[in-house]
């Protein structure tokens, strides 16, 4: 409805403008966080785990492996993401208040049993609900379908490539953004224009009202200054 769409567009909201700026700056850069987290922590769990202990604390190395012990599933297998989209589908379907109430007790239900059962470890558990809290503080809600779909992606190439296929699929992943226009925009504006980022405060951080004396880049150049 509002052209053209940029990535930085997505991840704003309408209260930012209502904040102060120190205020909006910090949620920006909270939701710059969860995006990575919603999209990068599951593969790097996996990544970690299978192929790079050695960067772990040996303290927190043998909680990993404590909570672990007698999972009969390999650490690819035993996440739960499946299991928490179908209870998330599930409780936007249902109607009013009672969709609320599957989501929350179907999580608890699900990961309590699971963890009870050996069939997954609660460190497992922490890692799908910090996943999809991050994805839920995404402000545009199918913008952020996305970014749960290119989730598995991840868990694919951090379960079988380790840290390399992470860094693998966040070197693709950016490419294909850089390469998007948006009726003739380049869709990561303004980060790939630094005079914009500072001129117009758009971006992760937000400027104070008074320092806004430009316009965003695809304003006609006649018009590119505030009155």
């Amino acid at each position: 409805l509002i052209l053209p769409g940029a990535f930085s567009s997505f991840m704003e909201s309408s209260e930012d403008w209502y904040h102060h700026f120190e205020m909006a700056t910090f949620l920006r850069i909270l939701r710059y966080l969860a995006l990575l987290t919603a999209t990068l922590l599951p593969g790097l769990y996996l990544a970690v785990i299978r192929f790079h202990t050695q960067i772990l604390p040996t303290n927190l190395l043998l909680s990993f492996a404590d909570a672990r012990e007698g999972v009969p599933f390999s650490s690819v297998t035993e996440l739960v993401e499946l299991a928490f989209e179908l209870i998330r589908e599930a409780g936007v379907r249902v109607p009013g208040a009672l969709g609320n109430a599957i989501g929350i007790v179907g999580g608890l239900i699900i990961g309590d049993a699971a963890v009870s059962a050996n069939l997954v470890s609660p460190i497992v558990v922490m890692i799908v609900a910090l996943t999809a809290l991050g994805s839920m503080v995404i402000p545009d809600e199918e913008f952020a379908a996305a970014f749960r779909l290119l989730k598995y992606g991840f868990l694919i190439l951090g379960g079988y490539l380790g840290i390399y296929g992470v860094v693998l699929g966040i070197y693709l992943t950016v490419s294909h953004l850089s390469g998007l226009l948006s009726f003739g925009i380049p869709y990561l504006v303004p980060f790939v224009e630094e005079q914009s980022v500072r001129q117009t405060g758009n971006g992760i951080f937000r400027i104070p009202f008074k320092a806004r004396k430009y316009r965003p880049v695809y304003a006609r150049k006649e018009q590119s200054i505030r009155l």
